[in-house]
């Protein structure tokens, strides 16, 4: 059973049209994303994720229709991660990443559920802001609460959009070895390959809506990036930087 199968998917918004022929994850795989601004990647995050239901096609979730799940049955199989967010009520640090655990429990929080939300703090290098409103918080900040909170969910499978953005340095290699080693389904997007390498193994690139093309992470080549971006790169000490 596929954790994740797209079958000729096809969502259109104004003048954009995302066309996905297909596409599929095993249990366990690491996918990354990439693509410019308007790639498609948000517009592929929020059908899969289940966000917008208006699309054509077939998009199957550990092999039951995705229009089959109530809310709260695919948020015990999803965590997602939207590339923006907000809190409109004054939520703690430590309140905020609790809530991760609302689909497993429907609220009913016992000693492991705070437990595990100590831990994903102490993961994230947290735990000293957990008192802190997540109003209050930097950009950055609030980034780690959001990934704390959603791996805090302990879903089968993972979907990140732009989980680095905003990060410094530290935390992208913090947060990457962490990834890596999560026992979990993982569809990731980026804007720098660099971000990518190192926890997940396949991409797949997108490019005005279509993919573009899909290989191992190991894999990738100078002229890829060039034809994906539009910017010439070399590799140096197995990155590659634009030039």
């Amino acid at each position: 059973m596929k954790a994740l199968n797209i079958d000729h998917l096809s969502v259109t918004k104004d003048n954009f049209a995302l066309k996905i022929k297909e596409l599929s994850l095993n249990n366990g795989d690491k996918l990354a994303l990439l693509g410019e601004n308007g790639a498609g990647k948000s517009t592929l995050f929020n059908v899969i994720a289940k966000i917008n239901p208006h699309y054509q096609g077939k998009v199957r979730i550990l092999g039951k229709n995705l229009e089959e799940y109530t809310q709260l049955e695919f948020a015990r199989k999803v965590a997602y991660l939207p590339q923006f967010f907000d809190l409109i009520f004054g939520f703690s640090v430590f309140e905020t990443v609790l809530l991760g655990r609302y689909p497993q429990t429907q609220g009913r929080y016992g000693q492991r559920d705070y437990q595990l939300t100590a831990y994903w703090l102490e993961k994230l290098h947290l735990l000293e802001l957990k008192q802190r409103k997540f109003q209050e918080l930097s950009g950055g900040e609030k980034k780690r609460v959001m990934l704390a909170r959603v791996l805090n969910q302990d879903s089968s499978i993972v979907f990140l959009d732009e989980p680095f953005a905003m990060l410094d340095v530290k935390f992208v290699q913090m947060i990457k070895k962490i990834l890596g080693q999560l026992n979990k389904t993982i569809i990731c997007s980026a804007h720098d390959f660099n971000q990518i390498k190192g926890f997940c193994s396949r991409v797949v690139f997108l490019k005005q809506g279509k993919i573009f093309y899909q290989t191992q992470t190991n894999q990738i080549k100078e002229e890829v990036l060039k034809d994906v971006f539009e910017v010439d790169f070399i590799k140096c000490s197995g990155y590659f930087v634009p030039v």
